[in-house]
């Protein structure tokens, strides 16, 4: 009787075990090939760098601060790190069109100046940030990653020491405007 039951077990209960496993195993290969198509389909979408595909979401919409070199914080939307293990500032604008303001660049180099004085010990942080334009136009929309080069900390905190000159009115500021704006 014992010999029987083995016999069952071998001839029919061990190859619908070994089957339910295959078929389990393939399930999974199945479900990671659609995971990774629906990324690269996302990648694409997005217009992603390449520098960024393989990055990991080191900071999400974070409040990041520093006392040093001078007194900096600020909200950042992103920082990527890359395969590499280096930290890449990222900040997400709504425009009309795809272009990048001088205030863009300095929102990024204050984020990487706050990013270098918190974890530079642990990690190199890029001199290029993206500034990610989303442009909206009827139901469309398209994102668009623009490299930026980041300003240096000496010039970071040299525009701080400038704008709380101009704030205490130590300093006056010079017109650009040549009157049209006052």
């Amino acid at each position: 009787m014992t010999e029987t039951i083995l016999w069952v077990l071998a001839l029919v209960v061990a190859p619908l075990l070994v089957a339910k496993a295959d078929l389990w195993r393939k399930s999974i290969q199945l479900l990671r090939s659609s995971e990774m198509n629906a990324i690269r389909s996302w990648w694409e979408r997005e217009n992603m760098p390449r520098e960024l595909r393989g990055a990991t979401l080191f900071l999400n919409e974070q409040d990041i601060s520093t006392t040093e070199p001078v007194a900096l914080h600020g909200r950042v939307d992103q920082v990527f790190k890359t395969i590499k293990g280096v930290l890449v500032p990222v900040d997400t604008k709504t425009r009309d069109t795809t272009c990048i303001f001088k205030s863009d660049i300095i929102q990024l180099s204050v984020y990487r100046v706050i990013l270098e004085a918190k974890y530079g010990s642990q990690y190199k942080v890029s001199r290029r940030g993206y500034v990610r334009v989303v442009i909206q136009s009827g139901s469309e929309e398209s994102v668009r990653y623009m490299p930026v080069e980041l300003l240096s900390e000496r010039k970071v905190a040299a525009l701080w020491r400038r704008y709380n000159a101009l704030r205490s009115g130590e300093k006056k500021g010079k017109c650009t405007c040549d009157g049209h704006l006052h």
